[in-house]
């Protein structure tokens, strides 16, 4: 599979859980954050990376839904890839059909995308996720949330 039939895949499988294209990715507005993904080609050889971003709405006094411009410019409050065991669907130099690669995709969606966004969907959500180990954030990040649920 080539790039652009791989890009052509991936957008069709992503817009199958409702997640519409802004800037160079896709996003979801959830209730206190905004879940984005990109895909990011290498430059080392013929594969991809998913760049799965959370931007916690108003965490550093950024407020991502009155002002989307700030995805352009910020990583976001979370930031993670595909887990590895979803690397082969990515990597097109190796002999997976294209059936296999949409199964793989899917299956990221099913049971990576979508429980991710059940355990961002509101402040309470992400620290409960990263109470039980579920989500790893950096320590400010953790402060920030601690504070944003004290003032809501």
């Amino acid at each position: 599979m080539d790039p652009k039939e791989f890009k052509k895949l991936y957008t069709t499988t992503i817009k199958l859980y409702s997640f519409k294209k802004k800037y160079h990715g896709y996003m979801i507005e959830l209730e206190d954050s905004t879940l984005f993904l990109d895909l990011q080609r290498s430059n080392f050889g013929i594969y991809f990376d998913l760049n799965i971003r959370v931007f916690i709405e108003g965490a550093f006094d950024i407020f991502y839904k009155k002002n989307p411009d700030q995805i352009k410019k910020n990583i976001g409050s979370i930031f993670m890839r595909q887990p590895v065991e979803y690397d082969k669907f990515f990597r097109l130099e190796n002999d997976l059909t294209d059936i296999e690669r949409k199964t793989g995709l899917v299956k990221l969606f099913e049971l990576v995308i979508l429980p991710l966004k059940d355990k961002v969907k509101t402040y309470n959500d992400i620290l409960r996720s990263i109470n039980n180990k579920e989500l790893k954030v950096l320590p400010p990040v953790q402060e920030e949330l601690h504070k944003l649920v004290k003032s809501s």
